[in-house]
């Protein structure tokens, strides 16, 4: 992994200038691929989709800006938001209005995601599930089975963590499987259903 100038971004809502990190080149050896699909590769990270502004807390959408490289400086930030933030984007960014449903799919699978960051993919899950996230993870789930999911598998396994194990069962029932990958990933999802588990898992 080789770090270049910084991209620069600019809040919209005061003007405050940030800089994230902006690669060179990278690899993706030692990726990890999640169920919910949240991938992570420690040579090619990526910067949040979301960022927040270090000035006047307010959330913005980096994909609505021009690209801007600085001439002489380099960051490593990648403007990552903690589960508290990603609900407080998701607050904000609705009241503001989304562009595309593309950007509101993107903020409710990272609410997902940080969701499952905080209470369920790593290894100490001893934290207390605040009912407030728990109803706005069903939420995000459900909007991203009818608005996000490109396949039947995805949507049974959005089905299976919000703990709707007969609707992911049904699904996957009678879902065509498109290659051997989403046949694999079935299995696996049919395997936690039976067993009634919820948690995100480690696909590779």
């Amino acid at each position: 992994m080789m770090i270049g100038f910084s991209r620069v971004l600019t809040c919209p809502f005061c003007g405050t200038k940030k800089d994230v990190m902006s690669l060179m080149s990278g690899n993706t050896f030692g990726a990890r691929l999640w169920s919910d699909k949240k991938e992570w590769a420690p040579m090619c990270p990526e910067v949040s989709w979301v960022q927040k502004c270090p000035q006047c807390g307010k959330y913005y959408f980096p994909s609505r800006q021009e690209y801007v490289r600085s001439d002489s400086t380099m960051s490593s930030d990648l403007g990552g938001l903690s589960l508290q933030e990603a609900k407080e984007a998701l607050e904000q960014l609705t009241k503001d209005g989304f562009e595309s449903m593309k950007e509101e799919a993107m903020v409710r699978l990272l609410f997902f995601q940080t969701y499952n960051d905080k209470y369920l993919r790593y290894e100490d899950k001893s934290q207390e599930i605040l009912s407030e996230d728990r109803a706005l993870f069903v939420e995000c789930g459900l909007w991203l089975v009818d608005h996000y999911a490109e396949d039947e598998v995805l949507k049974a396994e959005f089905y299976r963590e919000i703990g709707e194990m007969d609707k992911a069962r049904s699904i996957l029932e009678a879902a065509e499987m498109k290659d051997d990958f989403h046949k694999e990933l079935a299995e696996k999802i049919k395997e936690r259903i039976e067993k009634g588990e919820s948690q995100v898992f480690q696909v590779y």
